[in-house]
């Protein structure tokens, strides 16, 4: 009996940490959709913008459960990343990117978001506007100056920089 109750308390704990990881999955696109929309970035609404604006969203989150810490911190933070990347996996497959290439885009997007992910948890773990911006100019804005006034809402939905 308390082999049993030990294994439904672990079937419990992960089924809430995955209901944890996609409700903060969905809350993270919901405002990169709004922050994609904005028609200050004056940029295309696409799955590229969308991309760059999730990884920065996610690194913040990231950086965010990292302070909190807590014994799931890292569970919820490898957890979040990968739901993040089943998203993009199932949004290429609603743009009818097939299975033959589906593997390769997903590849180059994992390669992309690390480096990414790497530069913007950096940033914001040492409260390094300047190398924030300069990554949000470079990855977001298509190389635009880190002076560019279009950062300034985008670093506005980044709720670490507001600890």
């Amino acid at each position: 009996m308390l082999l049993l109750s030990r294994l439904w308390k672990k079937r419990r704990q992960r089924h809430q940490l995955r209901s944890w990881m996609l409700e903060t999955q969905t809350a993270l696109a919901k405002r990169v959709r709004t922050l994609a929309e904005q028609e200050q970035l004056e940029m295309e609404n696409d799955f590229t913008l969308r991309f760059e604006l999730m990884i920065l969203l996610v690194s913040d989150q990231m950086v965010t459960l990292r302070r909190q810490g807590g014994d799931q911190a890292a569970e919820r933070i490898q957890g979040l990343w990968t739901v993040t990347f089943e998203g993009f996996d199932a949004s290429l497959r609603d743009q009818g990117v097939n299975d033959i290439r589906i593997g390769k885009r997903m590849h180059k997007l994992i390669g992309h978001g690390s480096g990414r992910r790497k530069a913007y948890v950096e940033a914001l773990e040492n409260n390094d506007l300047e190398s924030l911006r300069d990554s949000i100019a470079r990855n977001v804005l298509n190389g635009a100056q880190s002076d560019d006034t279009r950062i300034d809402p985008i670093l506005a939905e980044l709720s670490s920089l507001n600890d």
